[in-house]
């Protein structure tokens, strides 16, 4: 058994999130970044998680957007020792130094997901298009 902690970024969008153990455990919440556990039996394979997105009625997008959506969560255990193990302590993973002196370098995770800003792309296209069309509007008849 695991228990995996995520945040989530845009969090205030994120209106619900299960994972297959059942709702996930907010850890925190701070505006927009949402820190949530949940437990699995198995982080080798794919977890299922669905999740309900609602973005409030704005100017590029009337209505808003409510959807329930489904996503694979997918994790690198090759890192990770197995359990009872022995090759890792809570000491060693905060000071990055093993017991017979070796140290260890913390691996980075890499980035993942799209952190474009939609809605910025989506009000200048709004905004040329309108532009545009004003331009085609005023002017004179004759050209």
């Amino acid at each position: 058994m695991a228990t995996v902690q995520v945040t989530l970024t845009g969090a205030e969008m994120i209106k619900s999130l299960s994972a297959p153990s059942g709702p996930v455990k907010v850890i925190s919440d701070s505006g927009d970044t949402r820190v949530v556990s949940f437990t699995t039996n198995d982080l080798s394979q794919p977890i299922m998680m669905n999740m309900r997105i609602e973005v409030p009625d704005q100017p590029a997008m009337p209505g808003g957007y409510k959807q329930d959506h489904s996503a694979r969560a997918v994790f690198n255990t090759s890192g990770i020792p197995e359990a009872g193990s022995g090759t890792s302590t809570p000491s060693e993973a905060s000071t990055g130094e093993t017991t017979s002196g070796e140290t260890v370098t913390p691996e980075e995770n890499p980035p993942t997901g799209d952190n474009s800003q939609i809605m910025l792309y989506a009000l200048l296209l709004v905004g040329s298009v309108g532009a545009i069309y004003a331009v085609r509007k005023l002017r004179p008849a004759g050209n």
